[in-house]
């Protein structure tokens, strides 16, 4: 008998390897550093791994019951796990939502309380500092896919210039419009995030798509990006490692 997990695996899979849904196979220069925030269960990092040997892939999951599958699904892949969530609060409330077997974070101040499993949380911009990643000196490909957390990125002008700066991005949006305020509470109405993405089409380098998609309980979008030029390091001391 299949369980949830399987099945769960069987559909991201299906999105993310066969069809392919963050364009991430379009990319024409392997990264040196592969960043995976909203891991899941890790099929995400896996196809970088198996597409991208040479790479650091880095596997970020919130929720400590499916960090716990991650860490059992990738032990063999050399990747480094963190259990921490996108936020702008050090500490951070993960909550399952209501109408999906996925998981949400929801931002608080100092330490929660009331239920819910707590973990520390961290901005794109304090992850790449900690972790010693620069995009502006490397090869950096972000994917995110964390229920709640766009504003995270999308309100901190620091976060936002990281992902600008990376050759390339799949960023999956959710809109709290119509959902349920336990799993949403960070997500955006449709009309603000495509604003930003009309924002983003005028700062990246490179080529942006967009696709809504609304389907079931979930309504969102999902956001590419990818550098279209030869890469260049930012000082004519260094010479590329990878060109188009």
């Amino acid at each position: 008998m299949k369980t949830d997990r399987d099945k769960l695996i069987r559909v991201l899979f299906d999105q993310i390897v066969v069809k392919d849904c963050y364009q991430f196979r379009k990319l024409k220069i392997p990264p040196e550093v592969v960043v995976d925030i909203g891991a899941n269960c890790g099929v995400f990092s896996m196809l970088a791994r198996m597409l991208y040997p040479k790479a650091r892939v880095i596997s970020v999951e919130p929720c400590p019951e499916t960090f716990r599958m991650l860490e059992e699904n990738l032990r063999f892949f050399g990747c480094e796990l963190y259990n921490i969530a996108l936020s702008k609060s050090k500490c951070v409330t993960i909550k399952h939502g209501a109408d999906s077997g996925s998981n949400s974070t929801v931002d608080v101040g100092g330490h929660a309380s009331g239920d819910g499993l707590q973990i520390p949380g961290m901005t794109l911009a304090d992850m790449f500092s900690r972790w010693s990643i620069n995009p502006q000196q490397g090869l950096v490909a972000v994917k995110v896919d964390c229920e709640g957390a766009e504003r995270t990125i999308i309100e901190d002008s620091k976060s936002n210039d990281c992902l600008m700066q990376c050759c390339w991005a799949g960023f999956e949006l959710h809109y709290c419009d119509g959902r349920e305020v336990s799993k949403w509470a960070n997500a955006l109405p449709r009309s603000t995030a495509e604003e930003w993405v009309k924002q983003v089409r005028t700062q990246f380098r490179g080529n942006v798509d967009y696709e809504y998609h609304g389907y079931g309980g979930v309504h969102g979008g999902i956001l590419t990006m990818r550098d279209s030029c030869e890469w260049k390091p930012p000082t004519a001391s260094v010479q590329p490692r990878y060109l188009f």
